[in-house]
């Protein structure tokens, strides 16, 4: 129970901070700098799935150079990428980025790399950082790991899900599907946890386990 009402908590947090960026943003109390290069994209689309509900925001994260508007139609295929987002709790998020320019076809990710950062004041990401390839398998991509930068703001890095190893492979649910470094702070997800289950600990201050829903 102790458990459960944790994580409604980190949900409804994510979904407040969602809220008040999306205030920032339709009432332009926010201002968007410039978009640093062709490969950041200046429009954010997050439609998140979580126990509490559903929830779509939009933001725009940078201005285009040259005094170029951002697009705001969704369907142009040939600016906007989207990535599929699953992270260790029972929040799933489809996120879609609309990019100035054209974007190029992605190559595909090698098994040592990041997919994708984002960062934000919660799970739910507000800016992207980079994206670096494409995953092959078509499956959302998996948290891997976390930690707050200077700025505050939470980094996560996604990697494809056809790399991470399942939790369950040759340890039962034994595993610790979570890790967490004192000295730098930064937490990884070592393994991902099968689909009808989630990364929480088994009690207060206990290893996080891949526990049923």
């Amino acid at each position: 129970m102790k458990t459960m009402s944790l994580l409604n908590i980190a949900v409804m947090c994510a979904m407040l901070c969602v809220c008040q960026a999306s205030f920032y943003n339709v009432f332009g109390l926010g201002s968007q700098p410039r978009c640093p290069s062709a490969v950041k994209p200046c429009r954010l689309k997050v439609e998140m799935t979580s126990p509490m509900g559903d929830q779509t925001t939009e933001s725009h994260s940078c201005s285009c150079p040259d005094s170029k508007p951002c697009l705001t139609d969704w369907t142009r295929r040939d600016h906007v990428i989207t990535r599929e987002l699953r992270t260790a709790s029972r929040i799933s998020m489809t996120l879609s980025m609309l990019f100035c320019d054209t974007i190029q076809p992605q190559r595909q990710c090698r098994a040592d790399e990041v997919a994708l950062q984002v960062s934000g004041l919660t799970l739910v990401p507000t800016e992207v950082n980079f994206v670096n390839c494409a995953c092959s398998d078509g499956l959302p991509l998996v948290l891997h790991e976390q930690y707050h930068g200077s700025d505050h703001k939470l980094y996560m890095s996604y990697v494809c899900a056809s790399f991470k190893d399942q939790c369950s492979r040759g340890w039962g649910y034994r595993r610790n599907c979570m890790e967490f470094d004192n000295e730098s702070g930064r937490i990884t997800y070592p393994c991902k946890c099968s689909s009808n289950r989630s990364c929480r600990p088994t009690s207060y201050n206990a290893p996080y386990r891949c526990l049923r829903d």
